[in-house]
């Protein structure tokens, strides 16, 4: 069985050969020149671009021709079922382009037999990067094909996603919020916490300059759940790892973690998110029917 997915997903090279994962195509386009994002890009090329670019640059998710490609790679050295796990697809058409490529690739002869699901993981980044790691799991412990697909969608609908936002700036150049809204939250001194919600951002909650950041970002997420549940957490950063580590010994008394995946954010979600910016996903597995025993992320 072959785990695809997107750079979006912001898995470690360990975690890539852990899993065989092959991570697909995308780029940011700055000025017409495309950069592929599974190349090293740092924050401070991404900070370099946002000044200079003549227009801002641009976040492209996988065609169905790069994924249609992957699938017909995979098939060549055996695999006969393969699981693509994308970010969500309200924010960038990766998963459009898994759909396109995986009914072309099913009237094919090739693709004849072959199972393949494509999941939405309706978040990105870490959050993503955690659908990963729980396919990747239930993969190495020899799961079917079906039951593999049933934990990792089971899973995906209870997880919840928010990102804390330092500065506002990239979010309206970008156009993900708008100029007004911004201006009015600048002229007040506050920041949003944006929540994923069906797969789209929405502003769920504030959290003023002279505020804590890392308590309204925990107080939605902790909302979202009754209880103490079994969870795996995801923490993204834009180079303050001590602040998500902050964030995660907050949480520990809100959750029972199971492990944690730690990472700075993809430069992708950085181009929207900015500095400072600070994320954290929650993913419920207490309720599944398999687990893995151990986990060392």
């Amino acid at each position: 069985m072959r785990l695809l997915t997107n750079p979006g997903s912001n898995l470690s090279e360990e975690l890539i050969r852990r899993y065989r994962v092959t991570v697909l195509p995308q780029r940011i386009t700055v000025d017409s020149v495309a950069h592929d994002t599974r190349q090293p890009i740092s924050h401070d090329e991404v900070d370099r671009w946002v000044k200079s670019a003549a227009r801002w640059p641009t976040a492209i998710g996988t065609t169905a021709g790069e994924t249609l490609l992957a699938l017909q790679e995979s098939v060549k050295d055996g695999e006969r079922e393969i699981i693509i796990v994308t970010t969500s697809k309200k924010i960038i058409n990766s998963y459009q382009g898994a759909e396109v490529a995986v009914r072309t690739f099913a009237a094919t002869p090739q693709g004849q037999g072959v199972k393949i699901a494509v999941i939405d993981s309706t978040v990105t980044d870490v959050g993503a990067g955690l659908c990963c790691v729980l396919a990747g799991e239930a993969i190495k412990a020899g799961l079917p094909f079906d039951e593999v697909v049933r934990v990792v969608t089971t899973a995906t609908a209870q997880q919840r996603m928010g990102v804390a936002i330092s500065t506002l700036e990239n979010l309206v150049k970008g156009g993900r919020a708008s100029f007004l809204r911004a201006f009015v939250a600048d002229v007040l001194g506050k920041r949003p916490v944006i929540g994923f919600e069906d797969g789209a951002m929405n502003a769920v909650s504030t959290w003023s300059r002279r505020g804590d950041m890392l308590e309204q970002l925990r107080e939605w997420i902790v909302g979202q759940f009754p209880g103490k549940p079994r969870v795996l957490l995801g923490l993204g950063h834009t180079g303050e790892s001590a602040l998500a580590w902050r964030l995660r010994e907050l949480m520990k008394d809100d959750f029972d973690v199971v492990a944690t995946l730690q990472r700075p954010v993809a430069p992708g979600v950085y181009l929207h998110a900015g500095p400072g910016a600070l994320s954290a996903a929650v993913m419920p597995v207490g309720d599944l029917k398999w687990l893995p025993s151990t986990l060392e992320l």
